[in-house]
């Protein structure tokens, strides 16, 4: 393969600990209960010597509603971690990076005081880029958010990779290249 596309993407939420837009931080942390309940890519582990845990301790099985929460102490750990007891065992799972020391992804700072970056591979002309998970962020339906976006385009996107050769992807990169020289003032 000559060429290939990479996903870059970033996720920002604040603490999990706190509301997070929900109601209160006991709601909030009700819905991530649930979600890492329904969450199976990384297994329950076992705090004491991190062995995989095979039962589901965090909601009744038959149980999708509020009712069927369990009373396992589940709260908000650090570095990444869900925790909670059952079986009078310390358990969790290491559901974000472990670098998440305060389990916040603040905006990454590009310039100024709050940026981020987006990407997008796809061949629309609009798809949406940035999105927000319930779980972390709770929007209110019927509500009105106001978001305040300045943008420079850094890398012309899916266009590169018309025509779908080697060729034509060094052809259009050639093309960004010069555009960038004028930008900057120099001989293209």
């Amino acid at each position: 393969m000559e060429f290939g596309i990479i996903d870059c993407h970033a996720h920002i939420f604040p603490p999990l600990a706190g509301a997070c837009g929900f109601p209160d931080a006991a709601t909030h942390l009700l819905h991530q209960q649930r979600a890492m309940h329904e969450h199976g890519n990384q297994p329950y582990r076992r705090l004491r010597d991190d062995a995989v845990v095979t039962e589901r301790a965090l909601w009744a099985s038959d149980d999708a509603s509020v009712a069927g929460r369990r009373d396992v102490g589940f709260r908000v750990g650090c570095s990444g971690r869900f925790e909670w007891e059952a079986n009078g065992e310390a358990q969790y799972v290491q559901f974000l990076p472990p670098y998440m020391a305060d389990m916040s992804a603040p905006a990454e700072v590009i310039s100024g005081n709050n940026s981020i970056k987006g990407s997008y591979s796809g061949s629309d002309s609009y798809t949406p880029f940035l999105s927000t998970n319930p779980t972390f962020i709770h929007f209110a339906p019927n509500q009105t958010y106001t978001i305040a976006v300045s943008y420079r385009i850094l890398v012309a996107g899916s266009a590169v990779f018309k025509g779908g050769t080697a060729e034509s992807y060094r052809t259009s990169i050639a093309a960004i290249r010069n555009a960038a020289a004028l930008i900057r003032g120099e001989a293209a």
